[in-house]
């Protein structure tokens, strides 16, 4: 008439309890009477949440340096743009330059310095993207 059930685990002892997560049916000894879950379940919970806290620190450490660099780069863009005149006064003592207004060099050594740190800016940023959690 009424089939006695086993515990999925062992075997041995009669199943008491249903696992919420995976339904094995188990004893008194593979339960975790907090959570409900076997102690299967509980061990692949413990290490989903070890990696989810690792990637959480390693995505708000790359974060906080991206946005540091980002900093610095704003910051050194607006001193190349206030230094620009100083930048292209030497340049124009060094080397010879045609009959050009100054302002369109400062335009040019401007848009330079900022397209070479918006592509180390992209270099970095593909580096840390490129990082996998151990």
């Amino acid at each position: 008439m009424y089939k006695e059930l086993l515990c999925d685990i062992c075997n041995e002892e009669q199943a008491s309890y249903r696992c919420k997560s995976c339904g094995k049916n188990v004893c008194v000894n593979h339960i975790n009477r907090d959570m409900w879950l076997c102690l299967e379940c509980v061990d692949r919970y413990r290490e989903r949440r070890i990696t989810l806290e690792k990637e959480v620190g390693n995505i708000f450490f790359y974060g906080i340096i991206t946005i540091a660099i980002v900093v610095i780069l704003a910051v050194g863009f607006i001193a190349i743009l206030s230094n620009t005149k100083v930048i292209v006064t030497y340049i124009s003592n060094i080397l010879p330059m045609p009959n050009i207004p100054n302002y369109i060099y400062e335009i040019i050594i401007s848009f330079l310095f900022f397209f070479v740190s918006i592509i180390f800016l992209g270099f970095f940023l593909k580096y840390v993207s490129g990082k996998t959690v151990m």
